[in-house]
């Protein structure tokens, strides 16, 4: 228990605080020339059919470092989804929370590029921000650090609260990785914002921001190249038929 806790203390301050991923720090974007077909698995977070009759996701579970408190949770919003409800409503209560996906249904292969889509949706985000980050995991469930990377932090002044499509890139999954991981986070200004404060700074607290996650998908990086527009009306022509519930694995848009 020690050990694991200390291991997510280390993973949230790299993931927060750690080369590359200041508010202006780098994060990975797919090349235009290669827009895969086939899809790994897709979060739609619909998953009442699928017997979840619990107030999260199935394999998402909180991240509680210090500054993460328990009153901040992640829960359904079955009033809220990007084409339908329900989507993945984070509260942060007056501080930070972040949820993990650590679940089966990424299993990556080994030298093989990942890129991941979603849409975030920030809820009255002013001086807060919200994010997605992704990284492989080895078989025990532990993060490979040096492979993380973040979306550009969503909300802010003169954002209003509509959906916003980001993208991640995983390259090269290591002999070490067996899934993807992802997690969601929505961060107070103290905790995003490392930039150099001056004397007179105050960061402001924001008591009910918030922000949801919906449609995220990953895909394998592989695969004959094809352009947006195909792709977006072969996902159309998928998104219009009745499938299995918890689709997963190599699937084309044309199944």
């Amino acid at each position: 228990m020690i050990r694991a806790r200390r291991s997510i203390l280390w993973f949230c301050s790299f993931a927060l605080a750690g080369v590359g991923y200041g508010p202006t720090g780098a994060y990975a974007q797919t090349p235009e020339a290669t827009r895969p077909k086939r899809v790994v698995h897709r979060f739609d977070f619909d998953e009442r059919a699928d017997g979840n009759l619990e107030s999260v996701p199935k394999y998402w579970d909180p991240l509680r470092p210090a500054g993460f408190p328990e009153f901040a949770v992640g829960t359904f919003d079955p009033q809220i989804g990007r084409l339908a409800p329900p989507s993945f409503h984070l509260a942060s209560s007056g501080r930070n929370v972040a949820y993990q996906y650590s679940g089966p249904a990424t299993q990556v292969r080994q030298d093989t590029d990942y890129r991941i889509e979603g849409y975030i949706r920030p809820d009255r985000l002013i001086h807060a921000r919200a994010c997605l980050s992704a990284y492989f995991l080895d078989k025990h469930g532990h993060p490979l650090l040096e492979t993380l990377v973040r979306t550009p932090y969503v909300g802010g002044d003169g954002e209003s609260d509509q959906w916003t499509a980001v993208e991640l890139y995983l390259p090269s999954a290591p002999p070490n990785a067996l899934t993807i991981g992802l997690t969601a986070w929505v961060l107070q200004q103290a905790t995003w914002d490392t930039s150099v404060r001056t004397r007179r700074h105050i960061d402001h607290t924001e008591v009910q921001p918030g922000a949801c996650s919906d449609d995220t998908a990953v895909y394998p990086g592989h695969g004959s190249d094809t352009s947006i527009g195909d792709a977006r009306r072969e996902y159309q022509a998928f998104a219009s038929r009745q499938h299995p519930s918890g689709l997963s694995g190599d699937v084309t848009w044309l199944t």
